[in-house]
């Protein structure tokens, strides 16, 4: 009796295993809920699910993607609209029945274009700026507030977005592709002319900089760079005057500042630094510094046994004059791009040094004469590879007096397979017939010596006008390969999601069954061991 007792206790157990599978898989849907009950299901189950999460990756990325191009489709053809607006705007100038009210009055509403065409161009959708090229976080395009200038703070590059694993296609245009177009092209067989207004591209996307601004454009520059103050150019070359030092040091290089800034020196750890005999210190750690003429003092070079990683004077960086061996005080404002890339503010009339005159210009000496160079990604000058000599000729514009700086890269010094790009800014153009506008300026004169005329501006607004065309079509066809992709990516997640089920999915039918088994089989069960009790020997007894 008591074995028949322990046989009806462990075939109630096994039926209650049996019973937590079925309402498992009717709950779930799902064969397993342990791997360990079935390793060869569970492994196809693993294989087949993975594949499911990459293609659902997949298919949102390229949703977002097909959203942010539809996004950049529409703003480009807005950009043509209101270039092909502008044009309309030249053509109704040169007529001759317009006045100088009449003009003014066209330059006012192609500023009103100007301004829209900038927030086209500072779209963003979900969070990134869909032009700004490989750094989406940051808007593009600025506006200097003296100026009224428009600059592009992106690159030559676009983001790449998966389309299949492992495999990637570029997404969008950027800001150089819309809004900038060729001035010039130079290769082993034509030299590459321009001036400070134009951006110099690769064939590769690297931007290159000339090693020297003048009034009304920015340097860009090495942490490691001397860069010295210029007069007004009276011909090809400048006359070099002080040096101006930066404000700021990092690892692996020197800092250069006057006796007078002690206690005016941080580090990156917020520490103060103030001179002391031949070293300067924050109390704890110190670094040795050489007097190099009057007040003016250099670090060693920085590196992780002084305790710091950066020294700076000052909250933002900045180049300051050394004149009359100490800094009086003259400084002009930089920005850190990248590393040990620096770019300066916009050199204007209002920019002066320590005699109250304006900063003309500035260039880096230590590469001995005017040089194209780059950048690598580290933001380091890549010294290797350089463009040297540059020449330069100054013409002078007879209308304003001034003198104009114009450059060339001769094609001997371009390698065979190189190819330069003189990238010109439609915003300047659209700067040029405002103007024109104001100025009541209806001739033709020489684009690099302004004023510039009606009717040159409106052979200008035609280029501008076919680079954005070229980026729409260039935008299309991206936009086409990441609509099949996405029709692809979302078969193939029908089909995984399909053998997911396959796989891993219960028959609910067979599960069905086997619970109406399992209902008839507990009955049964149940009914035997009353049987069995009804028969016991207490009964008997009774």
């Amino acid at each position: 009796m008591i074995s028949l007792t322990d046989q009806m206790i462990y075939r109630l157990g096994n039926l209650n295993t049996e019973q937590q599978r079925i309402s498992y898989q009717m709950s779930s849907g799902k064969i397993l809920d342990k791997g360990s009950d079935d390793s060869s299901i569970f492994a196809r189950e693993l294989y087949v699910n993975d594949k499911v999460r990459t293609y659902e990756g997949l298919q949102t990325q390229i949703q977002k993607t097909t959203a942010q191009n539809s996004v950049s489709d529409s703003s480009i053809s807005e950009v043509k609209i209101l270039l092909d607006n502008i044009k309309q705007e030249i053509a109704k100038a040169l007529n001759p029945g317009m006045d100088p009210a009449d003009k003014i009055a066209s330059a006012v509403n192609i500023e009103g274009m100007k301004e829209n065409l900038l927030t086209l161009m500072n779209t963003r959708v979900n969070g990134e700026y869909i032009f700004a090229g490989s750094n989406s976080t940051g808007s593009p395009f600025s506006k200097d507030s003296s100026t009224g200038k428009i600059s592009y703070e992106g690159d030559d590059t676009v983001k790449s977005i998966a389309v299949e694993p492992n495999t990637y296609r570029d997404k969008g245009v950027n800001g150089f592709d819309v809004m900038f177009y060729d001035k010039d092209i130079g290769n082993s067989t034509d030299d590459l002319d321009f001036t400070l207004d134009e951006r110099i591209l690769d064939s590769d996307g690297s931007e290159w900089h000339l090693s020297e601004a003048t009034t009304g454009h920015s340097l860009t520059f090495d942490i490691d760079d001397v860069i010295k103050g210029t007069t007004v150019p009276s011909g090809a070359v400048g006359i070099a005057g002080n040096i101006w030092a930066l404000s700021e040091a990092t690892e692996g290089h020197q800092l250069t500042f006057d006796v007078n800034d002690s206690g005016n020196i941080t580090d990156n750890n917020g520490n103060t630094w103030t001179v002391s005999g031949a070293t300067i210190t924050d109390g704890t750690n110190s670094i040795p510094i050489t007097l190099t003429a009057g007040d003016i003092y250099v670090t060693d070079v920085l590196t992780t046994a002084h305790g710091v990683t950066k020294l700076s004077i000052g909250s933002t960086p900045t180049l300051r004059e050394i004149s009359g061996n100490d800094m009086p005080g003259a400084s002009i404002a930089v920005t850190n791009v990248e590393g040990n890339k620096y770019k300066t503010t916009e050199l204007l009339s209002t920019t002066l040094d320590d005699a109250g005159a304006t900063v003309a210009g500035l260039t880096t000496t230590n590469a001995g004469s005017l040089t194209l160079r780059h950048f690598d990604n580290n933001g380091t000058v890549v010294t290797a590879d350089t463009k040297t000599p540059v020449s330069v000729s100054a013409p002078t514009d007879a209308s304003t007096g001034l003198i104009v700086r114009e450059y060339k890269v001769d094609s001997s010094l371009i390698s065979t397979g190189e190819e330069f790009s003189a990238k010109h800014n439609v915003f300047d153009d659209v700067d040029l017939v405002i103007n024109a506008l104001k100025t009541n300026t209806n001739g033709t004169t020489d684009s690099t010596n302004g004023p510039v005329g009606l009717a040159e501006t409106l052979g200008l607004l035609d280029n501008s006008y076919d680079a954005a065309n070229v980026a729409h079509s260039k935008l299309g066809g991206r936009n086409k390969i990441f609509e099949l992709s996405l029709s692809t990516v979302s078969s193939k997640l029908v089909h995984f999601n399909i053998l997911s089920q396959q796989v891993g999915g219960a028959d609910l039918g067979k599960v069905a069954m086997e619970a109406k088994a399992l209902e008839l089989t507990f009955t049964a069960l149940y009914s035997t061991i009353t049987q069995m009790n009804s028969l016991s020997l207490v009964n008997f007894i009774r």
